[in-house]
């Protein structure tokens, strides 16, 4: 029984670093798709503002 507990243990330790992994990969494509959209918003502001100075 206490065996079989600790080689659970062990494969859930071996398996860690590759979930941490995944982890670290979905955080930096969040961050990028955050940097992105934030990028997007200032273009269109950029278009916004231009079109107005434009107007005028």
């Amino acid at each position: 029984m206490a065996l079989a507990v600790i080689n659970k243990c062990s494969a859930i330790i071996n398996r860690l670093p590759a979930i941490i992994m995944v982890a670290i990969i979905d955080m930096a494509l969040a961050i990028i798709d955050m940097a992105s959209a934030i990028v997007n918003m200032l273009t269109v502001i950029h278009a916004m503002v231009t079109a107005i100075n434009i107007n005028i």
